[in-house]
């Protein structure tokens, strides 16, 4: 499966830089490790480094969520057990970065 279908990162380009304050960004994507740790929710995306995405990552469960960059071949090249990769979460629906910092904290 892509990380990303064509319109998500559409979605996320058009968002690029759209807010002072990025707690009033929506988290528009969600991925995460089935094997192992680590959730990325993706707030927008370069429009002209489109490997360069902006997000909200978990990465441990001792410390909370922080907001960063993270870099799609990365995230395309990480292989768990059995052979597993990351993974988009079909169901999530956008949230805010608020929502998400609070609620995963």
């Amino acid at each position: 499966m892509d990380l990303l279908t064509k319109s998500q990162s559409k979605a996320l380009q058009a968002a690029f830089l759209k807010h002072d304050e990025i707690e009033d960004h929506k988290c528009l994507v969600k991925l995460f490790n089935p094997v192992g740790r680590g959730t990325w929710w993706l707030i927008d995306q370069s429009p002209e480094d489109t490997d360069y995405l902006w997000c909200v990552a978990k990465l441990f469960e001792e410390v909370g969520p922080e907001v960063g960059s993270v870099s799609l071949a990365e995230l395309q090249g990480i292989v768990g057990f059995g052979g597993m990769g990351i993974e988009r979460d079909l169901h999530y629906k956008p949230k805010l970065v608020s929502e998400i910092l609070k609620e995963n904290n």
